[in-house]
């Protein structure tokens, strides 16, 4: 008796679909598991970050950390949310919101990131504002939040391949080509993936039937579109980059560590992507800090007790005014318009 190829593809599928009912009738159970689980990896984390720190030498890095450097980063962080919220802007086909209302929800889904374990959450808080309050249709605003985050990746790509080389402490101690091809990676695959819904709805009849799926085709077929608002939306983006690499510079120069504006930049986007990609401790407590740590110290040759003061103060910059924002946001329209969508998806 010959038994078929592929059985165990209707044993997954069925396990997989008892796994998504059970997370439905459990949705508590689930978060606190993560949260569980994202509590656990964040403490062991920060522990390893403190390991062998001299709290003399970060307290001392603190306390001599001049007023001006804070301004200029703040000053720079600022510019950084402007920049992201200009390009997300640029990919809106019609009737966008402006862009001081997408600054403030932009910065409403990474406030509410940074108040959880697991920082992944921010694009359905953003996605539910838009919808509910700013009546943006659904394809639209999947399109370009997912655009968003693909010229994220296009950016830091590109970033990392002109930077990287300049850096001779990088240089010095790791291998480019893993990096870079990493960085690549994400770039030409969320790309691909992106315009790949796009051609599905072109081509195939069944995805045009899905009325969601049929809306972020025609989404994504709307922003390819208009090549030109793709290409001032990601060199907008490259700058947004820049601009927080700036804010990195300002603060490791405040705590006397002597780095490059390219180097600045480089470690702004590998501590931000390792910072978001792993569950930590509540606003990435601990994870942000060993990322930090074991960039400045692994690649830049930086002192230990002066790389945690560095990654203090950024985690401090990056955290706070976007958590501002959302405690301001979260009562008027954050949580109606979640509860909204939950209503609709029932």
């Amino acid at each position: 008796m010959r038994v078929p190829l592929f059985r165990p593809l209707p044993l997954a599928r069925r396990a997989v679909q008892r796994i998504a009912v059970w997370q439905q009738r459990h949705p508590h159970l689930v978060l606190g598991a993560f949260g569980v689980v994202g509590g656990l990896v964040g403490a062991w984390l920060g522990w390893q970050a403190v390991q062998g720190v001299s709290w003399r030498a970060t307290a001392q890095a603190l306390a001599g950390f001049a007023p001006w450097y804070g301004v200029g980063a703040v000053a720079c962080f600022l510019a950084n949310n402007f920049l992201r919220a200009s390009a997300w802007y640029l990919l809106f086909p019609a009737r966008p919101p402006s862009v001081w209302r997408l600054f403030l929800v932009e910065n409403t889904g990474i406030g509410v990131n940074n108040l959880l374990p697991m920082r992944w959450f921010s694009e359905a808080v953003q996605f539910a504002i838009l919808r509910v309050r700013d009546r943006v249709p659904e394809g639209v605003a999947l399109a370009t939040l997912g655009m968003t985050r693909v010229l994220d990746f296009q950016a830091n790509f590109v970033l990392l391949a002109v930077f990287f080389p300049l850096v001779p402490a990088v240089r010095e101690h790791i291998a480019l080509g893993p990096v870079l091809g990493l960085a690549f990676f994400l770039a030409f695959g969320s790309t691909l993936g992106l315009h790949l819904l796009g051609w599905a709805y072109l081509h195939w009849a069944w995805f045009r039937r899905v009325p969601l799926l049929a809306s972020v085709g025609q989404g994504v077929l709307a922003l390819e579109a208009r090549p030109r608002r793709l290409a001032l939306a990601l060199a907008l983006t490259v700058g947004q980059w820049v601009a927080l690499g700036g804010a990195g510079w300002f603060l490791a120069q405040g705590v006397g560590i002597e780095i490059s504006p390219a180097g600045a930049v480089a470690l702004v986007i590998l501590v931000t992507f390792a910072s978001t990609s792993v569950p930590g401790l509540l606003g990435g407590l601990g994870v942000f800090e060993f990322a930090s740590v074991g960039v400045l110290v692994t690649f830049f040759g930086v002192e230990k007790s002066r790389a945690l003061s560095c990654g203090l103060l950024m985690h401090a910059l990056w955290w706070l005014p976007p958590v501002l924002i959302a405690l301001f946001m979260l009562p008027l329209e954050g949580w109606s318009a979640l509860q909204s969508i939950r209503k609709r998806g029932r």
